[in-house]
């Protein structure tokens, strides 16, 4: 279905990729999806199977690019070949978990793997749920100012201490 249509995830385990994202409370702008591997490979019966290193190491550079132009804040890994292709090794139990100390690349298993297995996998992302909130409230924890910092602002811009400490916040969020 993927090749048929040029896209990823079109098929059954794109439907579960959907109710997965729904699950996570994210929106089409929040996110992009890339394949490791742009084209399905098959077998000699025409059946999917997985990319061999070779293919992965072919198209390496343009997943590569493709990450530093999204810069995202979180990388979700879905599968051994897509955590693999970002040197991690990965089995079922990693499921869930973030693969590194940043805590940038989170690892779940594939939706069509899970599929095979009767499972939907919505426990696995749990944690990211968790994560994906904790940026409002990291933000929020960083927009205050002590008085007597806004009180020392303000004498040095010559304003009131609550101009001061407006500037200060459009400074942190880096309005004009």
């Amino acid at each position: 279905e993927e090749d048929i249509q040029g896209l990823p995830f079109v098929g059954k385990a794109g439907k579960l990729l959907e109710e997965q994202i729904i699950f996570l409370g994210l929106e089409p702008k929040d996110y992009a999806i890339i394949n490791i591997v742009p084209v399905l490979p098959t077998d000699a019966n025409n059946k999917p199977r997985d990319p061999t290193l070779q293919e992965v190491q072919d198209f390496d550079y343009f997943v590569k690019e493709q990450v530093k132009i999204f810069n995202p804040a979180y990388i979700i890994l879905q599968g051994k070949v897509a955590a693999s292709a970002f040197g991690y090794n990965v089995g079922t139990a990693d499921a869930g978990h973030f693969l590194d100390i940043e805590e940038k690349f989170f690892y779940v298993s594939h939706p069509a793997y899970l599929l095979r297995q009767g499972q939907k996998g919505f426990e696995a992302y749990l944690g990211l749920k968790e994560k994906l909130k904790v940026p409002e409230q990291k933000y929020m924890a960083q927009l205050s100012i002590n008085f007597q910092v806004a009180e020392n602002l303000g004498y040095q811009e010559m304003v009131s201490p609550q101009i001061a400490g407006l500037h200060y916040f459009a400074k942190k969020i880096s309005m004009p």
